[in-house]
């Protein structure tokens, strides 16, 4: 289950779903007490690296915010702050509260029954959540203006009690600070950590797997491990801190999340890049298109790109100017629609192309500038080549054994005999298999 989380801007304020405990916890992000390295105690979240610095913190000023809640879940905070929208899985509402006071001040039922992470949309103001069980992300859309703007709900005699304070304590006053809390810098156990962390666990000794003095981009053994069984010694956690997010041995897609049938190649401690996806960048005055690696720093050549059947390609725009996708490169050739996107385009964002049996070869790729007077300006197209799709030895005799089945059927028309039909049959099989055995064979 989702377990938001969201920060206040100038509360400074952390607030937390508990899901287990029906809570919600507001935390100072800027309060607590350095006690101990985490090193020792959580040795499984550890590494040997210098550059993994793990903290135990105590005596943060943290209270329950709000309490007897059915599986809480997104967090939200409205435009202003002033609000806290929280969902609540077991129920499908989505409930506001008062930040100042921590009041309830209003419920919205969504008729959803998993409702999980939500998020404001910072252009239009609009709040969003997703639902598991749907899987679809919906909109939560005003059905009209509020004609006052939003008023706390905290007392005046509340606010002039907490300034008076302030003022006599000074700014490190806190209505929910533990004044007693004293930080414990003894670790429980000092011994954890050389228990996991041998020569095949969370930080190889191994110089070849990573340097005592810190990240080593040449230190590249566990890239060759190929032992990926549940009985393997490997230590799957240690590919992560070695730096590897892309990796035979990881699950699901090696551990990335490249769009449908793309591949997934390391780039150690930086993250990994798919080989289908591209980078589009547009000439805003001439037009011109040019494709680049996902990394963005070298560009493609078009000849070097074949789109395959299977494959979802995702083209990023990283400029504000329409490009769509064609089967021509015929100014007047509509856009190709795409699942979700019926324009079959995207500007400052990505274009997702799936090759299909449907999908003709080549496509085209066409940027769109429009002038200050929002008249149309310069255009350019690039061609992208598709895989010929071949057509394999059991759909051939598929092919030959319908056709065959058509030809032997008797005729029902008197002025046509069935040996023509025979013959019309066999002849508009050969024109159709030939291009195909063409393609599969030569």
């Amino acid at each position: 289950v989702h377990a938001g989380m969201v920060v206040h801007p100038t509360r400074r304020e952390i607030y937390i779903a508990n899901p287990g405990d029906g809570t919600i916890l507001a935390v100072n992000a800027d309060s607590g007490t350095y006690a101990r390295t985490a090193r020792e105690e959580f040795p499984i979240y550890s590494n040997r690296l210098p550059s993994f610095e793990y903290s135990i913190w105590e005596c943060a000023d943290q209270r329950v915010f709000a309490k007897g809640l059915n599986v809480p879940t997104g967090l939200a905070l409205s435009a202003d702050g002033a609000r806290l929208f929280v969902a609540e899985r077991g129920t499908g509402k989505i409930h506001v509260f008062d930040v100042d006071s921590g009041a309830m001040v209003g419920s919205i039922d969504t008729g959803y029954k998993t409702i999980n992470g939500m998020s404001f949309s910072p252009k239009t103001n609009i709040l969003h959540f997703v639902d598991a069980e749907t899987n679809s992300l919906l909109a939560i859309k005003p059905s009209e203006a509020c004609p006052t703007a939003y008023t706390g709900r905290l007392t005046e005699g509340y606010e002039e009690a907490v300034a008076a304070a302030t003022a006599a304590f000074g700014d490190d006053f806190s209505v929910t600070k533990s004044y007693t809390c004293t930080a414990n810098p003894i670790s429980p156990n000092s011994t954890l950590f050389e228990q996991v962390h041998v020569g095949t666990g969370y930080a190889s000794d191994d110089p070849n797997v990573q340097a005592m003095a810190g990240m080593d981009a040449a230190a590249a053994l566990l890239a060759n491990r190929t032992d990926c069984e549940p009985e393997s010694d490997l230590n799957f956690d240690a590919l992560l801190l070695g730096g590897y997010y892309c990796h035979q041995c990881l699950p699901v897609n090696n551990g990335a999340m490249c769009d449908t049938g793309g591949v997934c190649r390391n780039v150690q401690w930086r993250g990994y890049v798919c080989d289908n996806e591209f980078i589009v960048r547009v000439d805003p005055v001439t037009g011109d298109i040019t494709l680049f690696e996902p990394d963005g720093k070298d560009p493609v050549e078009l000849e070097d790109i074949e789109l395959k059947h299977g494959v979802t390609y995702r083209f990023t725009i990283l400029d504000d100017i329409m490009v769509s996708v064609h089967a021509s490169p015929d100014v007047s050739a509509p856009a190709i629609p795409q699942p979700g996107n019926e324009c079959g385009c995207a500007r400052n964002g990505p274009l997702l192309l799936t090759i299909d049996d449907e999908t003709p070869g080549p496509v085209y790729l066409r940027s769109k500038v429009y002038l200050r007077s929002n008249t149309r300006g310069a255009s350019s197209v690039v061609e992208l080549s598709v895989e010929q799709h071949s057509v394999s030895v059991p759909e051939l005799e598929m092919l030959m054994k319908d056709t065959v089945t058509l030809a032997d059927e008797p005729s029902t028309t008197d002025d046509i005999s069935a040996g023509s039909i025979l013959h019309t049959s066999r002849t508009a099989a050969a024109a159709l298999l030939l291009p195909l055995i063409c393609r599969a064979f030569f």
